[in-house]
């Protein structure tokens, strides 16, 4: 069990591929790189997560108006890649179970 806590906080692939150094938490708000764009009616209002529409550009790049500190988003695929998109609700919602 802590290895996968410490897997979801920052101790992951992703941390060794972003060229940075930093670690990628899937906690939204926790350390210094973590998603910005979950799939989550809360986190813009504006935006339609079930359509393939794009954004508006104020939930666009990291600018939702709602930060769901805490939050935690569904993670990787099976090749162990994340993609912090609005749109991509496999690896980017947020849901109730994934934080219990």
């Amino acid at each position: 069990a802590v290895e996968q806590i410490n897997y979801l906080l920052g101790d992951n692939k992703m941390s060794m591929n972003n060229g940075d150094g930093e670690c990628f938490s899937f906690q939204i708000g926790y350390g210094a790189n973590y998603p910005l764009n979950p799939h989550h009616r809360s986190a813009c209002p504006r935006h339609n997560v079930y359509s393939q529409a794009s954004p508006p550009s104020s939930c666009a790049a990291g600018g939702d108006p709602h930060v769901l500190t805490g939050a935690l988003v569904g993670g990787p695929g099976s090749n162990d890649i994340h993609t912090d998109d609005i749109n991509n609700h496999k690896t980017n919602e947020v849901a109730i179970d994934y934080n219990a």
